[in-house]
């Protein structure tokens, strides 16, 4: 095989080879060259996706945008369509007025008409008299034909003679005819039918007269026939007869022609002279109405004439001043500009109206303030005048801080410049809990001092002295530092790495306890990024301990003389900051102290655009549980009307919605979390509970700041009244009532103006009715409300999350709020805990935890006892003091420690047994105040607040329990009244805690056996100085017995008045005879002035009701012959005498009422009596009237309104009852009591040592003590509640044989007392309130006068009414108690 040749295969080989090497050679070029076309073409596919990812960012920052956009085109739209609605509602307003124009015009119209028709008829009536005129001379004419006929009678010339004077006289008459038609062809209607009646009369009369010579006539022919037949001239008697029988025949001719012819002429005259004289009565009583018509329309259009003229003179005036404030605006503009280009109008326009609302409320405020101030230093001599204004000047600084706290306007710092904010109202509350939410923009740092400023300072809460526990925050290098320091440890540090820029950021900062958290929220582009962070502080004392009369808050810089302590040692700040809240109160930069080099005309602040993403935040309306807002109504009250808003509700009782009217009223509220419907419509309060049928049983509940729309339909029918109210859509309530409704002008939300305030709804509500919580969306009657416009107390502007939760919670003795916090620790690994309370109670379950164990927290004997497993630790100190304390308590591995006031109470280690080992829990369960099952006796009486339980876990924050959050309470109220006097946060000192220790016990039954030592209620009721109370009698008067000699002539009253009651007299003078008098006086809510003079009346009427509780000046005078009724200084009315006269009257003057049977013939019946109000300040010709000379029930006026009752005030005073109490009888007797001192007989019963039954207050117990002949016994209850604390006390006194028994409010106790076999039965004298000095079976040594007020007395179960029953010795008021 090696010899053998392979050459020729080795050729083919190497041919082979070549070609292979060829062929790969080929194929490596093929390779290549589709390598390089698709990596060309992989990088051409690269560019296209990078186009495609960048046009698809594009599309998705224009989708972003377009979102903005939309959300902005909603926002607009809202804006428009609430804008639109107004533009409408003006169009409306607008087009009523003109209809009214149109109307008025129509009726002028129609009214011309009817006087053109009248005046028709009467030319109408002319033409037909004109006729009948005619017609009558015709029948003149033929009537002398007739007498002419009839006068030859030759041979009787005196008769002749006779019936020519009847020819003349009917000549004389036709004459007479024809002047009365001339002058009724030239006079006025009325006397033409008075002239064609006489016409008439005397046609009637001519006939009879030409009937009468007729018969003469006849007669003197029979007597010449006599004459001649006695005279024997027979031939000539023959002819004399022939002629008279043709006489005689001719006159018996003539009249029958008269009785044919003339006749029915003159009935027909007679027929048309009665249809007119009957047309003539009707067209007289037509022109008399219609003239008075006339009068009357021509009087409204004369005065809508001026009404549209003095309307367009406004319009002008308006529209001129409009354009020069228009031009002005337009400088401003450019100016702004110029100055601020980088702002947006929409920004500007909102920082600016909301600046404008609030620089508007302070621009009404603080003008009244400083002229109180000023009437209070001219006053300052007069003690009975320094009080009341010193309360009102502190009530309207009050007002101006409320309304500079609602400025939601940053303010722009330089430096050198910075502000002291005032405190919220319970800064003692920031101690173990610190909540605040501000907004700030990037510092504007010019180049030379921007590498010298190594950072910033932003705020500071602390002590002004900078020593001892503080809150600060920082700026440096554009990231901000949360600085905070509590007790010896060193201060906790807080960085948050986000970056502010010129957009403004937003800072929470909250801490409870030693846990502290932060977050910062700034705007990127489109989108919010928030950063957050935690931080514990070491040691185990968790209170911020500063005296809150040594603690300021500084913010942007602080005065010279300050020093920061530690990190916070930097410059001021150089920028926009603006406040939000602190600890759920809204709080403004403008509510300041104290301002530091601030020049906002220099450093002008920056606009914060609007919030885009929560609608609360940005358009919901914040109460905070003070106040309430009146809304007025513009539309009128159709058949259906609509009430809505959505509500986020805190409270657990308050008044949502009210509207009332003349007594009448309905009212939504919440009640123990679950809404209420109350109503009055003339029938007393109903309250309305069911639900309907169709409302499921949670439809009711309402709280949780959860969002809900609430609905409240009115409906009025025929006698038929129905209220619909509706919550998310679902019908909750349907009550339909007969009679009529409610139809205000104006409704509330949130609460009631204290005068507008019914009494039956004061003791449901007993502190108000205001609530806490947001609303937004509000309509009424179809249109939207926009708050800001309404008149609103106790109401800001926006409504954040960190405003809606509750940290407090009051307990009443029988009540519980039921927790399940998750993620705890076990009891024995490090579980920690802590609350704040506050109760004058000394036993009561406080708290209690159930887990994997027990601990229970309560007070006993006034000390803190905790139950731990097993184990029960006490305090060494008592805390029923009712002032604020922080209980905190730590356990880890079997060492209980806790402490109160950041003071350790104990620290101990419990044994083996209770300290097992422990395990996590997921839920546990937590009791407030109480347990489901536990009695009175352990419930507390008193507040909880900030309430904290650690969790575990680093995702779970460390935050205070929102106690809303809860799965379940009963009794509860989620608020707690501030304490009566600021107290430190430290605990008190030991040394008064000794004291409070040693203090004897009292064993009289009752839970609260702590008894305050002052009443909240002075003894001497707040008075206005200077006035007087009228009405306490229907006769109640001054008398005045001089007035000054120009009286007659002219004389200017002034006087300012408060009215209680619609009808009634304020002054009243007259002469004897009481035919000239002056008159001022109230009917049906009116003022009216009335003066008569010379027999001339004058008077004049207020075109408004002014019956409201409130203070009016009223200014009447008369000066010669006009009299003017001036109110308010606004609204004058006036009259005028046709001539001058005197007003002769004589003294005495009347003011305030007139006795029996006077004025009762010029004064209206229902406002004969004496006025129900007050009045001060009477003044005559521009000087104070003399003291009366005599004075008839008139009192003192007390400060606000009086309820139903009887004062007994401190001067000493009772009230007897004869013979009405049978002591040795059984015996019930109920009674309400308010008192304004701790001591004093409410009700004693008999007159000897060994007979009567006493009810008597001592030192705030409540004692009752018999003796029947037998022995004296007595029982005594503490009440819960102190009996001086100024609410009313229900006390009840049952006596059943040798058995009483007594109780107060919710307390009760009875005694046995010894027994009598046969007694003697007498009826007792009765005295209320206090006993004659010469009565001595009293507890003192001298009779200790009740000072308050008694009211709804029962006597075995027959109401007293103390007016017509008994009688008052001393100062006693029976009709009516002053509240303040």
């Amino acid at each position: 095989m090696r010899a053998r040749s392979f050459d020729i295969q080795n050729g083919v080989a190497d041919t082979e080879m070549k070609e292979a090497q060829k062929l790969l050679e080929r194929v490596k070029n093929e390779l290549t060259k589709h390598w390089d076309e698709n990596t060309k073409l992989s990088v051409l596919i690269r560019d296209h996706l990078t186009k495609f990812v960048s046009k698809l960012m594009d599309l998705r920052d224009a989708l972003n945008e377009a979102v903005n956009n939309t959300r902005t085109a909603n926002d607009l739209s809202n804006i428009n369509e609430i804008g639109l609605e107004k533009q409408k509602q003006k169009v409306k307003d607008l087009q009523n007025e003109y209809q009214k124009v149109q109307d008025s015009l129509k009726m002028a119209e129609d009214a011309l008409l009817q006087v053109s028709d009248l005046l028709q008829m009467i030319d109408n009536l002319k033409d037909e008299f004109e006729k009948l005129a005619a017609n009558l001379d015709g029948a003149r004419g033929r009537l002398l034909e007739k007498v002419s006929t009839f006068s030859p009678a030759i041979s009787k010339i005196p008769l002749v003679e006779q019936a020519e004077e009847h020819a003349k006289l009917l000549d004389q008459l036709a004459q007479n005819l024809s002047s009365i038609i001339r002058d009724t062809n030239q006079n006025g209607f009325i006397q033409r039918a008075i002239n064609a009646s006489n016409a008439y009369a005397s046609i009637i009369e001519a006939v009879k007269n030409a009937e009468k010579a007729a018969n003469e006539a006849g007669v003197a022919a029979d007597s010449a026939l006599k004459n001649a037949t006695s005279a024997n001239l027979r031939s000539i008697s023959e002819r004399m007869k022939n002629k008279s029988i043709e006489l005689e025949e001719s006159a018996s001719q003539a009249h029958r022609n008269l009785n044919n012819n003339l006749k029915p002429v003159l009935n027909k005259t007679k027929e048309n002279l009665k249809e007119a004289k009957k047309k003539h009565g009707q067209l007289l009583q037509d022109l008399r109405n219609a003239q008075s018509k006339l009068s009357i329309e021509r009087g409204n259009i004369s005065e809508t004439i001026q009404k549209a003229k003095d309307t367009a003179s406004k319009a002008n005036t308006t529209a001129t001043r409009l354009q020069d404030r228009l031009n002005d605006m337009r400088k401003n503009l450019e100016k702004w500009n110029g100055t601020y280009g980088d702002i947006s109008s929409e920004d500007l326009n909102s920082a600016l109206e909301e600046a404008k609302k609030s620089a508007g409320t302070l621009a009404t405020t603080i003008p009244v303030l400083l002229d109180k101030l000023t009437s209070l230093e001219n006053k300052k001599n007069q003690s009975m005048n320094l009080s009341e204004n010193i309360l009102r000047v502190r009530q309207l600084i009050s007002q101006a801080r409320n309304a500079a706290s609602k400025v939601k306007v940053s303010m722009k710092f330089n430096g050198h410049s910075g502000v002291q904010v005032r405190l919220p109202t319970r800064p003692q509350d920031l101690s173990a809990y610190t909540a605040l939410k501000l907004y700030i923009r990037a510092p504007e740092v010019s180049r030379e001092n921007q590498q010298a400023a190594s950072g910033y300072f932003i705020l500071y809460l602390g002590n002004k002295d900078a020593s001892g526990d503080y809150i600060g925050i920082i700026m440096k290098e554009q990231k901000l530092k949360w600085v905070y320091k509590l007790g010896e440890e060193e201060p906790a540090t807080l960085d948050i790495d986000a970056e502010i820029g010129t957009e403004f950021a937003t800072i929470r900062v909250e801490r409870i306890l030693q846990y502290g958290q932060m977050s910062v929220t700034v705007q990127k582009s489109d989108r919010q990024l928030e950063t957050k962070g935690t931080v514990i502080a070491k040691g185990q004392l968790g209170l911020l301990n500063v005296d809150p009369q040594k603690m300021i808050f500084y913010v942007g810089g602080y005065p010279s003389e300050f020093s920061p302590p530690g990190e916070l040692d930097l410059p001021g700040y150089e920028g926009c900051i603006e406040t939000d809240t602190l600890n759920e109160e809204v709080i403004s930069l403008y509510n300041f102290e104290k301002v530091f080099d601030v020049d906002n005309d220099r450093d002008r602040p920056c606009a914060r655009p609007k919030s885009s993403g929560d609608p609360w935040s940005s358009d919901a309306s914040y109460f905070d549980g003070s106040g309430y807002a009146e809304i007025g109504l513009t539309a009128n009250f159709a058949v259906t009307n609509r009430f809505e808003q959505e509500v986020r509700i805190v409270s657990y009782n308050g008044i949502i919605f009210f509207i009332e009217n003349e007594g009448k009223f309905v009212c939504l509220a919440v009640k123990d979390g679950k809404l209420v419907l109350y109503y009055d419509t003339g029938n007393g309060l109903q309250i309305v509970s069911n639900i309907t049928s169709t409302a499921s049983p949670t439809s009711q509940e309402i709280g949780g700041a959860v969002t809900k729309l609430i609905q409240v339909i009115l409906q009025y029918q025929s006698n038929k009244f129905k209220i619909y109210i509706r919550m998310d859509r679902k019908a909750v309530y349907s009550v339909n009532i007969d009679g009529d409704g409610p139809k205000a002008d104006k409704y509330y939300l949130g609460g009631i103006r204290t005068d507008k305030f019914p009494n039956s709804l004061k003791e449901i509500f007993p502190t108000g009715g205001s609530i806490r919580g947001c609303m937004r969306v509000i309509k009424a009657l179809d249109k939207y409300i926009d708050l800001k416009r309404e008149n609103t107390t106790g109401v800001s502007y926006g409504c954040s999350s960190e405003l809606l939760i509750s940290r407090f919670v009051r307990f009443t003795g029988d009540g519980y709020i039921k927790l399940e916090p998750e993620s705890l620790p076990g009891l024995q690994d490090n579980f920690h805990f802590g609350f704040g309370f506050r109760s004058a109670q000394n036993n009561g379950l406080m708290f209690q935890y159930k887990g994997d164990g027990t601990c229970d927290v309560s007070l006993k004997n006034g000390k803190i006892s905790m139950k731990f497993q097993d184990e029960e630790i006490e305090s060494s100190n008592t805390f029923s003091d009712d002032i604020s304390h922080y209980a905190t308590f730590y356990s880890n591995n079997g060492l209980v420690t806790f402490y109160v006031d950041d003071k350790l109470e104990k620290q101990t280690r419990v044994r083996s047994g209770a300290a097992q080992l422990s395990t996590p829990v997921d839920k546990g369960q937590v009791y407030l105040g109480g347990l489901p099952d536990a009695s009175q006796d352990t419930s507390l009486v008193g507040c909880v607040s900030n309430v904290f339980l650690r969790r575990t876990g680093t995702s779970v924050p460390q935050v205070v329990m929102d106690l809303q959050q809860n799965v379940g309470n009963v009794n509860v109220s989620m608020s707690c009244p501030s304490e009566q006097q600021p107290q430190q946060m430290r605990a008190l000192q030991k040394k008064s805690r000794r004291k409070m220790k040693s203090a004897p016990k009292l064993t009289i039954k009752g839970r609260r056996h702590h008894v305050e030592k002052s009443c909240r209620l002075p003894q001497y009721p707040k008075v206005v100085p200077g006035a007087f109370h009228f009405g306490q009698s229907p006769k109640s008067r001054f008398e005045y017995d001089s007035l000054p000699a120009t009286f007659q002539n002219q004389f200017h009253f002034s006087m300012e008045v408060r009215l209680e009651s619609p009808s009634g007299l304020l002054l009243y003078v007259s002469n004897d005879q009481e035919s000239s008098f002056l008159a001022l006086y109230v009917f049906n809510g009116y003022l009216v002035f009335l003066v008569h003079i010379q027999g001339e009346k004058l008077r004049t009427k207020s075109k408004e009701k002014y019956s409201d509780g409130r203070w009016h000046t009223v200014f009447f005078s008369r000066v010669n012959n006009k009299i003017q009724l001036l109110i308010d200084g606004l609204k004058i009315q006036s009259s005028t005498l046709p001539q001058v006269g005197y007003l002769k009257v004589q003294t005495p003057m009347y003011v305030g009422g007139v006795p029996a049977e006077k004025a009762n013939k010029n004064i209206p019946s229902a406002a004969l009596n004496s006025f129900k109000g007050c009045m001060k300040n009477l003044q005559l010709d521009g000087k104070l009237v003399e003291p009366p000379s005599r004075t008839y029930k008139v009192e003192p006026c007390f400060v606000g309104a009086l309820e139903e009752g009887i004062f007994f005030s401190a001067e000493g005073g009772y009230h007897t009852l004869d013979n009405t109490v049978t002591i040795e009888q059984d015996f019930e007797l109920l009674l309400e009591v308010r008192p304004r001192s701790q001591t004093g007989i409410l009700f004693h019963a008999g007159a000897k040592k060994e007979q009567y039954l006493i009810l008597y207050m001592d030192n705030g117990k409540v004692i009752v003590k018999v003796n029947r002949g037998a022995g004296e016994y007595a029982v005594a209850v503490t009440p819960n509640e102190s009996m001086c604390n100024g609410l009313w006390h229900k006390i009840a006194v049952i006596k059943r044989h040798n058995v009483i028994q007594l109780d107060v409010d919710t307390e009760r106790n009875h005694t046995v007392g010894p027994s009598q076999t046969y007694p003697i039965v007498s009826k007792e004298m009765v005295y209320v309130g206090g006993v004659p000095d010469k009565l001595d079976i009293v507890p003192w040594s001298s009779p200790q006068t009740y000072v308050g007020c008694i009211r709804k007395v029962v006597i075995n179960q027959m109401p007293v009414n103390f007016s017509s029953m008994g009688s008052s010795h001393g100062t006693v008021r029976l009709n009516g108690c002053p509240v303040m």
